[in-house]
């Protein structure tokens, strides 16, 4: 009968909780590295109780505290990391927030952003890391790795849209090959009055796409000019970050910010991976 008792108990809690945060089931855990940031702890610990307060679960790895927030104290940045890969290897967080990461090659972040001229959210594949050491086999798998993160974060039918990048025509008709032969990508068509899948810097200010495939050096500058163009680029204080490492060899969640990132867009990273473990982003990418 106890039993019984705490189960209803636990439910109606659930309840309750999802009521106020509008978020009902499991509460995602994510592990997030406060040492390191060039705007202080206190900068990531405030990002990380706007996370808590909208949901989330937020494991502080520094020496900050906050009541809405589990801190595990930490010396360095090393310690901190080590921390949270046992974190991770152990369940004891389901997704990690870091400013580094050593992702292996064919493994790269898909970041999230807002369209300045809409207030749009949408999808950079990719912002870091190296994919394949092929140009045109890296947009590919860029834009298999964006696709799939949308999906996961709730997006059921993202469209696709191919910046205008050298090698971008030749992955193009690899992508449109796929399409043919059964993948599922919806092409987005530019704003511009050519239209088609190859997008324009007026298609990115307009997200005419919910996900935009370039490779990773010009995907890093455009997250980093959208994220903090209105703090003259010293504090990023749009959008959810660079996003998780996405690839055939991806090991958990790890989504990566900045040492530049504001509280703003460090909540948004924590929000976004948990989203990500709800969506269960890596049996996402197996499909």
């Amino acid at each position: 009968m106890n039993n019984i008792k705490r189960d209803i108990a636990a439910v109606f809690n659930e309840l309750a909780e999802g009521l106020e945060t509008g978020q009902f089931g499991k509460r995602a855990s994510v592990a997030v590295i406060g040492i390191g940031s060039e705007m202080g702890e206190e900068n990531v610990m405030a990002g990380c109780v706007q996370a808590a307060e909208r949901g989330v679960d937020v494991i502080f790895l520094g020496t900050h505290k906050h009541e809405l927030v589990t801190t595990i104290e930490c010396d360095c940045a090393e310690d901190a990391f080590d921390k949270m890969e046992y974190l991770l290897a152990n369940g004891g967080a389901d997704a990690a927030v870091a400013m580094h990461y050593p992702f292996p090659i064919g493994v790269s972040t898909v970041g999230r952003t807002v369209a300045p001229a809409t207030g749009k959210d949408f999808y950079l594949a990719t912002t870091t890391g190296t994919t394949s050491t092929d140009r045109v086999e890296a947009l590919v798998l860029n834009a298999i790795a964006g696709i799939a993160t949308a999906k996961a974060d709730g997006i059921a039918n993202p469209t696709v849209g191919l910046l205008n990048l050298d090698g971008m025509r030749q992955a193009e008709i690899v992508l449109k090959t796929l399409q043919d032969n059964g993948y599922p990508i919806i092409f987005a068509t530019s704003g511009r009055a050519d239209g088609g899948a190859i997008m324009r810097g007026n298609d990115i200010l307009r997200a005419s796409q919910d996900v935009l495939v370039l490779d990773s050096l010009t995907g890093n500058a455009v997250i980093k000019m959208l994220s903090s163009f209105t703090s003259g680029g010293s504090y990023e204080t749009v959008g959810a970050g660079y996003g998780p490492g996405v690839g055939e060899k991806m090991a958990g969640i790890v989504m990566i910010i900045s040492r530049a990132s504001g509280a703003p867009v460090i909540a948004g990273a924590i929000e976004f991976a948990a989203s990500l473990v709800k969506g269960n982003l890596a049996s996402v990418y197996a499909q």
